[in-house]
């Protein structure tokens, strides 16, 4: 494990991500890193994980297409939740336009990762977005 890695190790981290490969993957690199990772296949799955949670998450991951309710929807409802409002949230998309990752960001977001997934930059990406986010609180 990389030392950059080992920050992750003990997190508690949701996936809200209705492509099944892509989950799998995310899951995989999460766990091997020490991540407790939740997963849903749709941001109202995802909402009710989050709030069944003991305490808020230290990382949400979202796709933006999906059934239910969407990316932009669950991070709309999540920053309009005190109790969640600061978790750090990571968009991971297939869409490539500069207007979704606009309204991503808009909606909340913190960062804005396209697929397919690269481990490193995404692992990489994570860890410096947590830390960023530790820092300021």
């Amino acid at each position: 494990m990389a030392l950059a890695f080992q920050f992750l190790n003990k997190l508690v981290g949701v996936i809200a991500e209705d492509d099944v490969h892509s989950n799998n993957i995310m899951v995989a690199l999460l766990k091997a890193n020490g991540v407790s990772v939740h997963t849903a296949y749709n941001g109202q799955e995802a909402w009710l994980t989050i709030q069944e949670l003991p305490t808020p998450p230290d990382f949400i991951i979202t796709d933006l297409s999906m059934p239910i309710l969407n990316g932009w929807e669950l991070i709309e409802k999540i920053r309009a939740d005190e109790q969640y409002a600061k978790v750090p949230i990571v968009v991971l998309s297939a869409h490539t336009d500069r207007e979704a990752m606009v309204q991503a960001i808009a909606a909340g977001a913190d960062q804005f990762l396209n697929k397919p997934i690269r481990p490193v930059i995404f692992t990489n990406d994570l860890v410096k977005l947590i830390q960023e986010k530790n820092r300021r609180s």
